[in-house]
C-alpha cells in the first residue's frame, strides 16, 4: 500500500530512480573493459545530487581508478572535490560540474 502512494505522489522521485537505475545498468561494467558508448550514457543534468566514483568513471567513460587519481588530489591541486564518510567518497553534482569547467578552462 505504501508503495503505491509512493509512487502517486512522487512521480518525479520515481523519474530519479530511473534515471539512476539506468546509470547504474549503462556502469555496470568489470574492468572498465565495456565502457558504454557515448549515445548510452546519461546526460549531465540526468546524473543524481550525489555521484559515486563509478558513476562518474562512467559519465566521463574512463576508468574509475583515474577517477579515484584525482579524487585523492586537493582541490587546488586540480582534484575533484568530494565529501568523505568513513572510507567511500561522495561527490555533489554540482562540484562535479565545476570542476569540469575548470579542467576545460571555462568559468566555474
Amino acid at each position: 500500500m505504501s508503495t503505491g502512494s509512493i509512487s502517486q505522489n512522487a512521480p518525479l522521485n520515481t523519474c530519479l530512480i530511473c534515471r539512476i537505475q539506468k546509470l547504474h545498468k549503462l556502469c555496470d561494467t568489470k574492468g572498465g573493459d565495456s565502457l558504454p558508448k557515448q549515445n548510452d550514457v546519461l546526460k549531465l543534468d540526468e546524473l543524481p545530487d550525489v555521484l559515486t566514483a563509478q558513476e562518474i568513471a562512467c559519465f566521463l567513460r574512463v576508468d574509475v581508478r583515474r577517477v579515484y587519481d584525482n579524487l585523492k588530489l586537493k582541490p587546488n591541486a586540480g582534484g575533484i572535490p568530494h565529501v568523505k564518510m568513513g572510507k567511500q567518497m561522495r561527490i555533489y553534482r554540482s562540484d562535479f560540474i565545476s570542476w569540469m569547467d575548470k579542467q576545460r578552462g571555462g568559468a566555474a
